[in-house]
């Protein structure tokens, strides 16, 4: 590792990236772990299962696309939200890129508020809240 820099925006997101010098790992088996699937291990299994993704990038982008609203009956929010839901998903899977970033307005969010006396009542736990918002089907 050579220099490492996070970034910590205020929309719940931390992106660390660290910059290494590494030789290209050979892909044969009894080969050496490349770096990233090395720190991925090292991670802690509740950080893995939050969604954590270690991969190898170039820091330099290749494209820039700009998205407005001719008539601006759209802001700011709303654009980077449908390039999350409509674009980001079909890029990424195009072979050769590796992340998309969307620069600007953040994402929609949801914020859950429950009643700890009314779950007590029914007999629910905040990890079974959990697990129905992580299983829920669109």
């Amino acid at each position: 590792m050579n220099y490492m820099f996070s970034l910590n925006p205020n929309n719940g997101l931390m992106r660390l990236t660290v910059t290494s010098t590494s030789r290209p790992t050979e892909h044969r088996p009894g080969a050496r772990p490349s770096a990233e699937a090395q720190a991925e291990r090292q991670l802690p299994t509740e950080v893995r299962n939050f969604g954590v993704t270690v991969q190898k990038s170039l820091s330099a982008p290749l494209m820039l696309i700009a998205l407005h609203s001719p008539r601006e009956t759209h802001d700011a929010t709303f654009l980077a939200n449908y390039a999350y839901i409509n674009i980001i998903d079909q890029l990424t899977r195009v072979r050769g890129i590796a992340s998309v970033t969307v620069f600007g307005a953040g994402q929609y969010a949801m914020r859950c508020w429950v009643r700890p006396d009314v779950l007590a009542k029914l007999n629910i736990t905040i990890p079974e809240v959990v697990d129905a918002l992580r299983n829920r089907t669109p």
